[in-house]
């Protein structure tokens, strides 16, 4: 992302976007703070809304189980007595295509076809809102978290650019992030809840061993499972960090979680009647 901030800083990009780049780089530094729970996430939310211009914005997660919605963090700078952001409309404006987005992917609403979203058209009419950009944090078989940015003018190719560059540093720092969220149940349907339900990974840590994890690989999920942050993995176990994150990579790629927030879900939200086998199992 440096190297595009630096062609941008160099000229490449429009004179708005130059004019902008402290502020991205004031948001970026405040996305990286907050994953390191230094600083609230909706702080980071709000430098970031500032940084691309936006009305408004929401980070959601989106249980796929159910279609159910939270809010883990708000910024809104509405005028008073405007309609409130209260709800995600990113389903509504993309359809069932976002249930399949890939992690750092940008969608923005008006370089797609149209969806025809009753509740969306009334929340823009009433804003005077023209836009809207979907930023993909995570997506795994459970959860798919995202960020999603209004504005009142349509989002040109170079902000469409410069997004694809930030997705870069918010997606991979979100993978590993280990914040502590205030997941808020959103207003509206549950849009989603009409897709079908994807197979789900049976309990990762009964004797089956449905993941085929090594034994290394089995005792960080446990670990993880009890409560214990990468740094109290890597101090129960006498790891190195570099060695733990080895073991999640490979944990990830077999359990299709997108990074450390899901995984640490996959692990703890199971409540099948498979009981975790003890730390000692064998591989």
């Amino acid at each position: 992302m440096g190297a595009f901030f630096d062609e941008t800083k160099g000229g490449t990009g429009t004179p708005a976007l130059a004019a902008a780049f402290p502020l991205w780089v004031e948001a970026t530094s405040a996305w990286c703070a907050a994953i390191r729970d230094e600083v609230a996430l909706e702080t980071a939310l709000t430098e970031l809304l500032a940084a691309a211009g936006a009305e408004a914005g929401m980070i959601v997660r989106t249980r796929r189980q159910d279609g159910h919605q939270y809010r883990l963090a708000l910024s809104d700078r509405m005028a008073a007595g405007a309609m409130p952001l209260r709800q995600s409309y990113a389903a509504q404006a993309f359809g069932h295509h976002l249930e399949y987005a890939r992690v750092g992917t940008v969608w923005v609403q008006s370089a797609c076809d149209p969806v025809e979203a009753e509740t969306l058209a009334n929340f823009q009419e009433s804003r005077q809102l023209r836009d809207l950009v979907v930023l993909v944090l995570s997506s795994g078989p459970s959860l798919r978290d995202h960020i999603e940015l209004h504005f009142r003018h349509p989002v040109d190719p170079d902000m469409q650019g410069l997004f694809g560059g930030v997705m870069t540093v918010l997606a991979r720092n979100w993978a590993g992030h280990n914040l502590t969220l205030d997941a808020r149940p959103l207003a509206g349907p549950a849009t989603l809840s009409r897709m079908p339900a994807r197979q789900e990974m049976p309990n990762m840590l009964a004797p089956s061993n449905p993941a085929r994890l090594s034994r290394a690989e089995f005792r960080v999920c446990l670990l993880l499972s009890r409560g214990l942050s990468v740094q109290g993995v890597c101090d129960a176990l006498e790891l190195t960090e570099a060695t733990i994150r080895s073991h999640l990579r490979n944990i990830y790629a077999k359990s299709g979680a997108a990074g450390l927030v899901e995984l640490v879900y996959l692990l703890t939200s199971d409540t099948r009647a498979d009981a975790p086998m003890p730390l000692s199992r064998s591989a």
